[in-house]
């Protein structure tokens, strides 16, 4: 075993949220008399019923031994008592040199929390000199040793004593909790999940395991939803966890709602646990975030008279600021924790991530290298340095686009040097003149053809599905050498963020940059233009809209890649009303605003001169329902949101039996559950009492479809249509029924009329345009595929089939321009796309466009056959 005497790591959440549970290792029928009672207060402790373990343990204050002070001392780590157990404890070990691991841990715990961390490595180092002498053993004494070794900071040793003791027989479901939280703390997700599912397996319901597989849920996938229903889950049967409560508040304090989090800590978690100091962290981030400096100061005081070297205080702080772009405040806090402890390897890692988000690569590689020195384990340190900084020197390149610098991969410049710069000049002169504002230096765009390395360079972990992030004075992206998305539309959303971010002194919600990022990339370029009105009225329908108060949480706790589509597009409707009520002007007051420490009611109502957010949301509602009923696409179904909510749907329907309304809901959501049977016999249920009731006609077309009845789905949508109920879902549907009865004109006659219902609807298009191909409809095919390149922004396919029609159907330059253009936006390594495009301009007469395009084709392929001549006729020597 490493014999390292290393400082002990801020580890106390780890130990107290163990400690709080059932003895590890014992046996399933204890032969004590006290047995039952024992047990009693091992099952209250483990589902956190800290006042019935206080009573339980208050009817023997007479009993003395161990397993009697080791118990009252996991309640007052629960309750964050730590003076009561290093007096309790510490009397113990010092008289008896033959005390139990867990008792060691326990002390350790509780020193550490007083800043006591030398005292404490010395009383935890002696369970690993037990196992080099060989008298330390079984699964139970293992686990003990496991927590003392994360404790004193030997991960890799801790790593392999959790293995033995899991290995061994009879090893407690809770040490796969435990050795799961190393792994999470190394950012290792994937096998503390597994590790954690296979505890729950054992421990059903389990609090402890419950709230560390909901810190995976943050920490991996953001997924705020999935957290929240395990953390509410383990609340209503444990109202007093307190490791509940913070994770709770932290998802607040992400979820950018620190009055929320505040509110939650002072009223549950620290009255619990008076100085629990992961709540008191929590607590002064809530206060960092709403700039209330003497609230953030006076629990800082209370932290350090606790602990005077708490530097995970300042760690825990620092992260959140971060998130907020808030680095230079965040750095401060990072040094705060490296004064109290030099040893604290995080405050390094923050550092780097921050000092690279700002541009300073070199400073970022120092700190890093600092903390890989000292956790070598740390995985987002090790990706930072040898997925990025290890590499970037060696393989990219710096382009010039004053007043900004992109970094680009060497073997990518050719071609990107050609589209990015200049696409860039044209996005930073449009928002200054928008903003009235010039970017403060340093503007870093930074260019990835590798996935991964895109990845780990923007957030230290692999598999980020994002095309682009803005930090703020840096931008990373995805090369757009995959020839997937709209590269061009990602930098100006991007660098629109840089403007908001600077402009608000990176305090504007998170919704409301998305939104108007959204709205500046198609006020710049209308072609970029793309809607979701028929899922955004279903979701209005549904009375699933948030309002401004709460409207991060559209993002934060989204369920589906659908709803995230949603909150971004409502967020761009809000944006563009503001624009139509109150005018361009008053979007960088309201930015300015936040930067003044203005809460979003106060930007609300002092910049927009509303009386309140429920009059503004009202407002917009209003304004969207006009919206809607200009554009209403018919009665239109949702059967996968609708499948989300089955038993709440059929619980209403117990409530109301005879409601139509009710049962055509539950039967939508079989619908989306693929239950079609099930759908159509309540369907028929309710037909049997009203047969025209449309709703249900609707809902049983859908059913019979899904089971084949195409003849009786037929005859319910034309029996709509015959009682005048028209709109988007009963033409696409009779369009899919034409399509596989081999009706053709009926079936494009029916698109033609769902795309008049909403003509964003790509695949309606591209069904169409089939049909019109096979029926040898040419000239019609390709006016449709015109239309169809206004609102799909990322098929190079599509480019290439107009290009090779342009001759054919009488294009002009201008209209090939326009192609060409959305060919470079979406697949600028394509060189066969833009060489088509340069001889069908050089057809036309426009010579200087056709060798720009040429110089693209070039600069990707220059032995691209064909492209040396038409130069030659292009630019003529």
């Amino acid at each position: 075993m490493d014999d390292r005497r290393r400082a002990l790591s801020a580890t106390l959440a780890l130990l107290t949220c163990l400690v709080s549970s059932v003895a590890l290792g014992q046996s399933s029928k204890p032969q004590e008399p006290e047995a039952d009672w024992l047990g009693r207060v091992d099952a209250a402790l483990q589902r956190w019923q800290v006042d019935e373990a206080e009573r339980l343990l208050q009817e023997h204050t007479e009993a003395s031994d161990e397993r009697m002070d080791v118990r009252r001392a996991r309640l007052d780590l629960q309750r964050a008592r730590y003076d009561q157990v290093i007096d309790r404890l510490g009397k113990r070990l010092s008289s008896s040199s033959s005390v139990s691991g867990e008792l060691r841990v326990l002390l350790g715990a509780a020193l550490d929390a007083r800043g006591r961390r030398d005292e404490a490595r010395v009383i935890l180092d002696a369970l690993a000199d037990q196992y080099e002498d060989g008298s330390l053993g079984g699964p139970e004494a293992k686990l003990w040793l496991a927590l003392s070794l994360v404790a004193n900071d030997y991960p890799a040793d801790a790593n392999d004593i959790f293995r033995e003791a899991v290995d061994e027989p009879g090893a407690s479901a809770r040490a796969r909790v435990a050795w799961a939280r190393l792994f999470r703390a190394r950012y290792n997700h994937r096998d503390a999940a597994q590790l954690l599912e296979e505890a729950l397996k054992a421990l059903p319901g389990d609090p402890e395991a419950l709230v560390e597989l909901a810190t995976v849920d943050v920490e991996s996938d953001r997924d705020y939803a999935q957290a929240t229903d395990r953390l509410k889950a383990v609340i209503a049967k444990a109202p007093k966890c307190v490791p509940a409560h913070n994770l709770l508040a932290r998802i607040d304090l992400e979820n950018e709602r620190p009055e929320v989090a505040i509110s939650r800590l002072t009223g549950t978690s620290l009255k619990v646990a008076p100085q629990d100091q992961q709540a008191l962290a929590l607590l002064a981030t809530g206060h960092a975030l709403l700039d209330d400096r003497p609230a953030f100061l006076k629990v800082e005081r209370r932290v350090l008279a606790l602990n005077p070297r708490a530097a995970a205080f300042y760690t825990t702080v620092s992260e959140h600021l971060s998130r907020m772009h808030r680095y230079a405040e965040a750095a401060a806090l990072d040094e705060r924790a490296l004064a109290l402890d030099e040893r604290h390897w995080k405050a390094y890692t923050n550092l780097g991530i921050g000092r690279g988000r700002l541009g300073d690569d070199e400073g970022a590689k120092r700190h890093l290298e600092r903390a890989h020195e000292g956790d070598p384990y740390e995985v987002r340190t090790y990706n930072l340095l040898e997925h990025f900084y290890d590499k970037v020197s060696k393989e990219f390149e710096w382009l010039d686009a004053g007043p900004m610098r992109v970094r680009v991969h060497r073997r990518e410049r050719l071609v990107l040097e050609r589209v990015v710069p200049p696409l860039l000049r044209e996005a930073y002169a449009h928002l200054s003149a928008t903003y009235g504002h010039q970017v403060t230096p340093p503007l870093n765009i930074e260019i990835f053809p590798d996935r991964e390395m895109f990845s780990v360079r923007s957030t230290g972990l692999p598999r980020l599905g994002a095309h682009g992030i803005c930090f703020g004075h840096v931008i990373t992206a995805r090369s757009p050498s995959a020839g997937n998305f709209n590269w061009a539309e990602v930098l100006w959303h991007e660098l629109s963020h840089v403007f908001h971010i600077q402009l608000s002194k990176s305090r504007v919600p998170r919704w409301f940059t998305e939104g108007l990022a959204i709205f500046e990339a198609t006020d710049g370029r209308p072609g970029w233009m793309r809607e979701m009105d028929e899922t955004l009225y279903v979701y209005r329908d549904l009375g699933r809209l948030r309002g401004i108060a709460d409207f991060n949480l559209a993002f934060t706790q989204a369920r589906s890649m659908e709803d995230v589509l949603v909150a971004y597009y409502h967020a761009y409707l809000v944006a563009l009303f503001i624009k139509e009520e109150y005018g361009r002007e008053v979007m960088p007051k309201m930015l300015r605003a936040w930067g003044e420490r203005r809460t979003t009611a106060q930007v609300f109502t002092e910049v927009l001169k509303v009386e309140d957010l429920q009059t503004f949301d009202e407002a917009f509602d209003g304004w969207l329902f006009q919206r809607f009923q200009e554009r209403r696409p018919g009665m239109t179904l949702a059967p996968r949101l609708a499948a989300r909510e089955l038993e709440t749907r059929q619980a209403a329907l117990e409530r109301s039996p005879k409601s139509l309304e009710a049962l055509g809901a539950v039967a939508e959501a079989h619908l989306g559950r693929g239950q079609a049977e099930e759908a159509l016999a309540l369907i028929h249920r309710g037909l049997e009492r009203q047969p025209s009731q449309q709703h249900l006609l609707l809902l049983r077309a859908v059913a019979r479809l899904h089971l084949g009845e195409l003849v009786g789905a037929r005859q319910d949508l034309e029996g709509l249509l015959a009682g005048g109920m028209d709109g988007l879902e009963v033409r696409r549907l009779l369009g899919k029924i034409a399509v596989r009865q081999g009706q053709t004109d009926a079936a494009m006659e029916h698109l033609k009329r769902a795309i008049r219902y909403d003509p964003q609807q790509v695949p309606l298009y591209r069904s169409l345009i089939a049909l019109l191909d096979r029926a040898g409809e040419a000239q019609e095919a390709h006016d449709w595929r015109r239309r169809l390149l206004t609102v799909d922004q990322g098929d190079p396919s599509l480019v290439m089939k107009l290009l090779g029609e342009a001759e054919s159907r009488g294009a002009r330059a201008e209209d090939v321009w326009r192609w060409a253009e959305r060919g470079l936006h979406v697949a600028p390594f394509k060189a066969e796309l833009h060489m088509r495009a340069a001889k069908e301009l050089h057809r036309l007469g426009d010579r200087r466009k056709a060798g720009l395009l040429l110089d693209v084709v070039l600069a990707s392929d220059p032995e691209h056959p064909g492209a040396k001549e038409l130069e030659s006729q292009v630019r003529p020597k």
